[in-house]
């Protein structure tokens, strides 16, 4: 596999997350989408279950985007490495983050 770096990209399809899982994407670093919350998390949801790396930080995704994230995540005994900083989480948040 390989790792898939994004930057301010947005696309909030399906059609990119079988795109990723035919060609083997493994890790996926996705920054600076911004204040794309709950659709960019039900996105990531169905991605996670083939990462064992996801990188995030700065897209805005909030506690609420990140509790359907985690859901995900704790799904996936694979996932090696979570990187939520910078989206606006309160201590609620990382809370959720802790009991991963």
């Amino acid at each position: 596999g390989f790792k898939l770096v994004l930057q301010g990209f947005r696309i909030f399809t399906f059609d990119f997350v079988q795109w990723m899982q035919d060609n083997g994407v493994k890790e996926l670093s996705w920054t600076k989408v911004n204040k794309c919350g709950l659709p960019f998390a039900n996105l990531l949801v169905e991605a996670i279950p083939f990462l064992t790396h996801l990188e995030i930080p700065g897209n805005g995704l909030g506690d609420d985007g990140l509790r359907i994230v985690l859901k995900a995540v704790k799904a996936n005994p694979a996932m090696e490495l979570l990187d939520f900083s910078d989206n606006g989480l309160t201590d609620e948040g990382a809370r959720l983050v802790l009991e991963v």
